[in-house]
């Protein structure tokens, strides 16, 4: 693609932006995965140039092209995960003491397949609307279809007819061309009187590029938000923050808010912009080390004749083996997503398989790609009698 030589941010439409990461030919999508190992490593690929704006802190990829991402058929549900689902609990809660959502209207835009919002509204007798055009009841969750009402379309304006208390939306703003523009829609929904407010969760930008979680960075991922640049976009859609919650150890950024006061006003710290700078420099030497460190790691694997498997073939994973493909090293990949097993990794191919596949295999490592998850993973392996040794991705 051709760029402008001097981009301008989408959000607050500042030019004082720089370019800080760059890498080419990554799998535009890890929400679905492929029927035949032949769809899979024919599966497009994007290039990604990561952009900061020094004015709002906003992270783009400005080579990001949305035609390249089906959401149709999406699946990336993590409740399977015994963390995860205690992570909820915790959001839950807070929804529902915090927030008072008791006897209330629930939008989900982007809802999956439902799984949050139905035990929102059965622990707090709230009334929801769930949009998404993946959703399916592919689990076969029980709920009453006079409390909750899931619709398989697009959010967009032609929703404008579902008003609602409180609007959600989750791990979605960050995957989508224009955010600003989708959080404006909100507007549309919200009720005129009385509103409590809207709640987003993105990835948090600065444990990404802090911690130097460089396997994080996926094609999908059009935005990564800062605190300071979610503030900003608030501000641009009409709403204020009124708060901010790390969730997940800090993988993900909870944020709670309402329609703009006012005498609202914000500014961006310009204190914390050398420091974010040099974060972001360091992230692109730790994505170079990082690829020599598992180039080396593979070599030593192959020579020692080792038996190689990988859990977990979310994002880290798929961009993992796209750039490492060796099927005959690595002879097994796990999730415990029943929704991604016996599908194929795009480009690399790989087939995914259940953990109970651990127990087939005589095998000497065991990658986890996610390590936010790691202790989780030990244990669930070592219970299927895995003996081998642990490599974190």
């Amino acid at each position: 693609m051709n760029h402008q030589a001097v981009p301008t941010c989408p959000i607050c439409q500042q030019d004082n932006v720089n370019d800080f990461f760059q890498v080419e030919e990554i799998p535009t999508q890890d929400g679905i995965l492929l029927s035949s190992k032949e769809q899979a490593e024919k599966a497009p690929t994007g290039n990604i140039e990561l952009v900061f704006c020094k004015a709002c802190h906003y992270i783009y990829n400005r080579a990001y092209e949305p035609e390249k991402i089906d959401f149709t058929k999406y699946e990336m549900a993590m409740h399977y995960s015994s963390m995860y689902q205690e992570f909820n609990k915790k959001l839950l809660n807070i929804l529902i003491n915090d927030f008072k959502l008791s006897n209330k209207v629930i939008l989900d835009a982007g809802c999956g397949k439902g799984h949050f919002l139905v035990e929102l509204c059965q622990l707090g007798n709230n009334t929801g609307i769930g949009i998404d055009p993946s959703y399916e009841n592919s689990d076969n969750l029980e709920f009453n279809p006079n409390q909750i009402n899931f619709i398989k379309e697009y959010y967009n304006e032609a929703q404008s007819e579902h008003k609602a208390d409180f609007i959600m939306c989750r791990h979605v703003v960050d995957e989508l061309d224009d955010p600003l523009a989708f959080i404006k829609l909100f507007n549309n929904n919200l009720k005129e009187i009385d509103p409590i407010g809207i709640y987003v969760e993105v990835p948090n930008a600065l444990n990404t590029f802090e911690n130097k979680l460089t396997w994080n960075i996926g094609y999908a991922k059009r935005s990564w938000f800062t605190p300071e640049s979610i503030t900003q976009i608030y501000k641009e859609a009409g709403f204020e923050v009124v708060r901010i919650e790390p969730f997940l150890k800090g993988n993900y950024m909870g944020v709670f808010g309402k329609p703009i006061s006012k005498n609202y006003s914000y500014q961006v710290d310009d204190q914390k912009q050398s420091a974010r700078i040099k974060s972001f420099t360091e992230f692109s030497e730790a994505f170079d080390k990082g690829l020599a460190k598992w180039k080396s790691l593979i070599e030593e694997w192959t020579q020692k004749g080792s038996k190689v498997a990988l859990w977990g073939a979310g994002m880290r994973a798929i961009n993992f083996l796209s750039v490492f493909p060796d099927h005959d090293l690595i002879s097994l990949v796990i999730d415990i997503n029943p929704h991604r097993q016996n599908k194929f990794l795009p480009r690399s191919g790989f087939l995914v398989g259940a953990p109970e596949n651990l127990q087939n295999q005589a095998i000497d490592v065991l990658i986890i790609s996610n390590p936010t998850y790691q202790q989780e993973i030990k244990d669930h392996a070592i219970s299927l009698g895995y003996k081998g040794e642990f490599e974190i991705l």
